[in-house]
């Protein structure tokens, strides 16, 4: 019994970990719109803003290469992929952005591996209630299977980077 209890584990957490989408494909199904936002309160619940944030995800192709959030509809923060090709998040200063299966997470992330919840936006017409602490561990969770899955992407970066110097080195005529 207790051998098949660590196989379903095993099996359970193969799954999370190799499952991970990019941010890529979750947001295939998220549009551009105004997005209600849940705050923290003081007791550490999320509350629901009065006012929408505007949300302009852009695109390249299949891949998506910004999204813009007018946080209180005033103040542009321009969040980029972490790796083109397959982020595990967008990043704005300090700050990350990671859209899960309906709803996107404002966080930030400390050097333990931690994601600390800011704001959780929903989709037009949606709505949320969720705990800080799950949401948290869910976003922390994602990251870190989706980080091991972006060997390859990385790669793929590093090769285009070299490609792009070389096409410079030749057009330019520059020696080695």
């Amino acid at each position: 019994m207790k051998q098949l209890i660590v196989t379903l584990l095993l099996a359970i957490s193969s799954i999370v970990v190799f499952g991970q989408e990019s941010q890529n494909k979750i947001l295939e199904n998220f549009e551009s719109g105004s997005y209600t936002v849940y705050k923290l309160d003081a007791k550490k619940n999320f509350v629901k803003v009065k006012k929408t944030w505007p949300v302009e995800i852009t695109k390249k192709g299949n891949d998506v290469s910004s999204v813009l959030i007018k946080r209180a509809g005033i103040l542009e923060e321009l969040f980029t992929p972490d790796v083109p090709g397959y982020p595990a998040y967008f990043a704005f200063n300090n700050f990350r952005l990671s859209f899960m299966k309906s709803y996107a997470v404002y966080y930030e992330w400390n050097g333990k591996q931690e994601a600390k919840t800011k704001y959780v936006l929903v989709k037009p017409g949606g709505s949320f209630s969720g705990k800080s602490a799950t949401v948290n561990k869910s976003v922390a969770s994602y990251a870190t299977a989706t980080f091991k899955n972006q060997t390859n992407a990385r790669a793929n970066v590093k090769e285009l980077k070299a490609e792009l110097a070389e096409e410079e080195r030749i057009r330019y005529k520059i020696s080695q």
